[in-house]
């Protein structure tokens, strides 16, 4: 009930901004960045032994289109390698995939900054090469700020957070509600 009234915020706030039809000097960002994936979450098995996913660093793609001035849509693609550890032991390395779309609401829409925060949808592929992991989708919410460098260029950075946790075949499941940050560059035009 929660996401869905979430989702249906959402959902009224980008119409009720798209009639906004102000002027908007760039209608696409295109992003490349450095990521870094930080599971705010652990799980503990049967046993006893707490099973927690490591910490890492990966890299992140992307593209916002905006509807509005105070309103776009992003979508991106980020891709980490992370550790498993039970017990301390690191048992496993594991490719997480999450695939992000974003209302982003531009609460300081400038060209030298500008500040957006919004909800999130991802769908989240996890590649192990020893256990079959289901892939998630989930909701979260971020926040991020452009910083203008002439006309066209722009470093960003961003933090974002899913309600996220991996289940593998044996059923033994990992909560991870990972925090990302990016830092990169993009190009507005």
């Amino acid at each position: 009930m929660k996401r869905i009234l979430i989702v249906a915020v959402a959902l009224l706030a980008v119409v009720g901004a798209v009639s906004n039809v102000a002027a908007q000097d760039h209608k696409w960002k295109v992003l490349a960045a450095a990521s870094y994936l930080s599971p705010l979450s652990d799980s503990t098995d049967s046993a006893g032994d707490v099973i927690e996913a490591a910490s890492a660093v990966g890299w992140e793609v992307g593209a916002e289109w905006r509807l509005a001035k105070l309103v776009g849509l992003e979508l991106d693609y980020m891709q980490s390698t992370n550790d498993i550890d039970v017990a301390g032991v690191t048992v496993a390395e594991v490719d997480v995939n999450p695939l992000t779309f974003a209302a982003n609401f531009h609460i300081i829409p400038d060209n030298v900054i500008d500040f957006y925060v919004g909800p999130v949808a991802s769908y989240v592929s996890f590649d192990a090469d020893d256990a079959d992991i289901d892939s998630e989708a989930t909701f979260g919410a971020a926040a991020g700020l452009d910083i203008g460098i002439g006309e066209h260029f722009a470093v960003t950075g961003g933090v974002r957070w899913l309600d996220l946790s991996a289940e593998d075949d044996t059923g033994v499941e990992v909560s991870i509600d990972p925090l990302f940050l990016r830092a990169g560059v993009a190009w507005r035009f």
